[in-house]
């Protein structure tokens, strides 16, 4: 099974939805 490191998921989402500068 793929593991995905909780800050590398939440990183992705990051990338997704960027937060406004």
């Amino acid at each position: 099974d793929l593991y995905i490191d909780p800050k590398v998921e939440s990183n992705q989402k990051e990338r997704f939805n960027p937060k406004p500068k």
